[in-house]
């Protein structure tokens, strides 16, 4: 056999011992290309880890609970305004909220004067459509003064409370009431404003309905062609609450159809299922022409303010609010999917820290207690997820006290017109509700990692600019919920009358 370099060169048949040694070597070769190997995927390894420890300074996986090795989709940045990874576009968020921010605001306020207050006539109903007798009871209206809030502006005021309040107001007036149904710009017909569930409501009506009908009619001795838009009813709850009361509320005869109602609610959105079901949404139901002329309003706030009062709490840069977010509430009604993830971002993730996500959960039938609205008063956000309704009294809460809100839809706070103004959208975060319940957006990173410092500083400015409006004071006030709401069922019944929708048809 010849070797194949050189084939003119004889070889010798291999030895045993050169066979032996060959095989050495080849295996000593193979071992040392596996090292190197090895080598160069440790140091690939070592790298990685170098680029994960350096990241994970910035960005952070956080797991559902301890011990659930599942990762939530949305990551929380430390110190970057950039979110690498993030399902969520946080950037466009914040550049879409601030198209729709008008800095000028900031310097434009309502200014009504005292003496021009609207005059109302209020009709002196018999007991048993006005819960009781006629009287002047400030606990009755605003409950009892609770807390330790030094300015004594704290009640204990209850969700139902809107019908008392709106008449101590106007019978307390020097300048709002009137005797004289000539010189009336508006006529309040007080009938329950005690204010009721559903099941009350049932009760007052329901089978009485036809008889309370008969009572109105006689009563309501001020009403006629001129005057029918000028008349006023109120139910102190989402208006679709007193269905019951057919003739009147629902579904008027021609006589009561063209007065104003004035609950909580503009539309009506159902539960859809809501209830013990997650990935249910609010239904936007059909019926609200059974309700003509609708006037929404807020819920009263535990919080009130008194007339020529500044803001009741100091300036954001004297004294910062050192609870950064706040969920005042009960987790099982309304909308369960969002409030799933409110309750694990702020209890599981933040574990319940001040400076991230406090929870409260809380309540005292529908009325607010005093620690809550104290929290309130010292807090940046307070997340306002849907309840029964879209809308809830936490609202009012949070923003007379300049805590600004965060809705988890785009339904919560569309009513309530007149209260708003042009000021809404840069007094409110709106988070995406369909992001939010597929865990895309991490709270803590959207709201303070994200949010540009200037816009944080323009919406506590202009709660503290607007916020009176949005509350029911204990004294008489030019300018604060009482006032706006007259003005604007002034303005609303000369609207129509000049359009020749006042008459009875």
């Amino acid at each position: 056999q010849q070797h194949r370099s050189n084939p003119g060169i004889p070889t010798m048949p291999p030895s045993k011992s050169t066979t032996t040694a060959a095989r050495k070597l080849w295996f000593v070769w193979v071992a040392s290309a596996i090292a190197v190997l090895v080598a160069l995927i440790g140091s690939s390894r070592i790298a990685g880890t170098f680029d994960r420890t350096e990241n994970s300074k910035m960005l952070k996986d956080i797991l559902y609970s301890e011990g659930d090795t599942t990762k939530h989709k949305a990551a929380v940045v430390q110190s970057s305004t950039s979110v690498p990874d993030s399902p969520f576009n946080y950037t466009a968020f914040w550049e879409n909220v601030r198209q729709q921010v008008r800095p000028e605001l900031l310097e434009r306020q309502i200014n009504h004067k005292l003496e021009t207050c609207p005059k109302v006539f209020v009709y002196d109903l018999t007991q048993d459509l006005r819960d009781g007798e006629k009287s002047l009871n400030f606990t009755r209206a605003f409950g009892i003064p609770v807390g330790n809030f030094s300015k004594g502006n704290l009640f204990q005021t209850g969700q139902y409370n809107l019908g008392r309040i709106v008449e101590y107001r106007i019978m307390a007036s020097k300048y709002c009431i009137t005797t004289n149904p000539d010189e009336a710009d508006l006529f309040y017909v007080p009938v329950f404003p005690d204010g009721r569930s559903v099941q009350q409501w049932q009760r007052s009506c329901g089978k009485k309905a036809t008889s309370v009908k008969k009572k109105l009619l006689k009563q309501l001795v001020h009403l006629n062609n001129e005057t029918a838009c000028k008349h006023f009813f109120i139910v102190s709850k989402s208006f679709e609450a007193a269905d019951s009361c057919a003739f009147w509320w629902s579904r008027p005869i021609k006589e009561f159809a063209p007065a104003m109602r004035v609950s909580y609610t503009e539309l009506h959105y159902g539960l859809r299922g809501m209830k013990r079901v997650k990935n249910k949404f609010y239904k936007l139901r059909k019926d609200m022409l059974d309700y003509p002329n609708r006037i929404s309003v807020p819920y009263p706030s535990s919080l009130h303010w008194k007339n020529g009062q500044k803001a009741l709490w100091a300036p954001e840069d004297e004294h910062p609010r050192t609870i950064f977010s706040l969920f005042v509430g009960r987790l099982n009604h309304g909308d369960l999917s969002v409030r799933e993830e409110i309750l694990h971002q702020c209890q599981d993730i933040y574990k319940n820290d001040l400076s991230k996500c406090k929870l409260n959960l809380q309540t005292l039938n529908g009325k607010s207690k005093s620690t809550y609205i104290e929290k309130k008063l010292n807090t940046t956000f307070c997340l306002e997820p849907g309840g029964d309704t879209p809308d809830r009294k936490s609202i009012s809460d949070s923003i007379a006290s300049g805590c600004i809100p965060v809705f988890f839809n785009n339904v919560t706070g569309t009513g309530w017109g007149l209260f708003w103004g042009e000021w809404k959208a840069q007094a409110h975060v709106v988070v995406p509700r369909e992001e939010w319940i597929r865990q895309e957006i991490d709270l803590y990173t959207l709201l303070h990692t994200t949010m540009p410092p200037d816009l944080l500083r323009i919406m506590q400015q202009t709660l503290r600019t607007y916020a009176r409006q949005f509350q029911y004071s204990i004294d008489e006030d030019s300018n604060d919920g009482i006032r706006v709401l007259l003005e604007g069922m002034k303005r609303h019944s000369q609207e129509r009358m000049t359009d020749g929708k006042c008459n009875p048809v």
